[in-house]
């Protein structure tokens, strides 16, 4: 059996960053081909976690499990999208799709904003 070894990838590049529709769906994908396989024989079934997190203006944020069902968010369909991130795991393999503004980096040590749920 072969053997790999992935190493972290990171990209920074300046924007405005312009998406359409299509490439967003595009991306959920993507993410959502990091499926679980069958449970093992002794019943273990890895940890599947999927999220996606919108960044809107006057500091809301979408919380939602795909751009596909953000997008029929009503309460969110007149704000302004600043950036994302959208997180897909099963088992220990993870990837992790970012495009925010430099200062929401900084939400991560405490600051809060207001949160919309999609459901």
């Amino acid at each position: 059996m072969a053997q790999e070894l992935v190493y972290t990838t990171t990209l920074r590049l300046h924007g405005p960053w312009l998406l359409e529709a299509k490439q967003l769906l595009a991306l959920d994908e993507i993410l959502e081909q990091i499926r679980p396989g069958e449970p093992a024989a002794d019943g273990y079934a890895p940890t599947n976690k999927k999220s996606l997190t919108i960044f809107l203006s006057k500091e809301l944020e979408l919380e939602s499990s795909s751009f596909k069902e953000a997008m029929t968010h009503i309460a969110s369909q007149n704000e302004v999208a600043k950036g994302f991130e959208y997180f897909a795991q099963v088992g220990i393999t993870s990837a992790l799709v970012r495009l925010i503004p430099p200062k929401k980096i900084k939400r991560a040590t405490g600051r809060r904003s207001r949160s919309l749920k999609s459901r």
